[in-house]
């Protein structure tokens, strides 16, 4: 396997693994601070066990939560790649000043 191929699927599952678990908790204790209570009936392990029966069943926004940290990282990637990208300067922009 290419190597730059093994960096980004273990970069893929170091940060889907975060979005599995301490990302689910920080959403539960912010929440808790800004609107209160996740529910009456539970708490953390309620909105975890949430989040991973939403993923096992499809729904968008679960896989959103959980993909966030990757695709965070990639979007920074991509900013970064755009930024340090510097326009080359073609002959025919070039003005030929001798003539």
């Amino acid at each position: 396997m290419k190597s730059w191929l093994r960096k980004e699927l273990l970069l893929a599952v170091a940060f889907l693994g975060c979005g599995l678990l301490p990302l689910p908790v920080l959403v539960y204790w912010v929440g808790i601070r800004v609107v209160g209570e996740y529910s009456p009936e539970g708490g953390l392990w309620d909105l975890i066990w949430h989040v991973w029966t939403d993923l096992a069943a499809g729904r968008l926004l679960a896989w959103m939560l959980v993909a966030s940290p990757y695709l965070l990282v990639q979007l920074l990637r991509l900013g970064r790649a755009l930024w340090r990208r510097t326009p080359g300067v073609s002959d025919v922009t070039v003005s030929d000043t001798n003539q």
